[in-house]
């Protein structure tokens, strides 16, 4: 297990069956797990706080990623994770420069995913 098993990731998209899918990966690898199905959901969450990292989407009905990245302010206090199904530099970049510790495309490489999670743990640990 990563030094982040047992942290809780917290995942934000609007796809249920995302969700669905990350969630069981996350806790296949020994992740404590949070979905909400979309920003305002995760705001009003109280799992926010507790939160060790954040796996989000850009495109969702109602508030999107970037708009989430922008509430949650900078720096951010929640290392995050951006996961999207589009490759688009000019969003990658946003993303990075609102405060993101990666951008990753969807499906992610399961490996590549536990990677950059304990990564950006790792960077903003106390």
């Amino acid at each position: 297990m990563r030094a982040s098993a047992r942290e809780l990731i917290a995942v934000v998209d609007d796809d249920p069956g995302i969700l669905k899918s990350l969630s069981s990966l996350l806790r296949s690898a020994g992740f404590r797990v949070a979905t909400f199905g979309s920003a305002e959901a995760f705001l009003a969450s109280a799992e926010r706080d507790e939160a060790r990292c954040l796996i989000l989407d850009l495109e969702m009905a109602g508030m999107g990623g970037l708009a989430l990245l922008a509430q949650l302010g900078k720096p951010l206090t929640i290392p995050t994770v951006v996961l999207t199904a589009r490759q688009n530099e000019e969003l990658r970049t946003r993303a990075l420069d609102a405060g993101a510790h990666a951008f990753l495309l969807k499906p992610p490489v399961a490996a590549v995913l536990f990677d950059t999670i304990a990564e950006a743990v790792a960077r903003t640990a106390p």
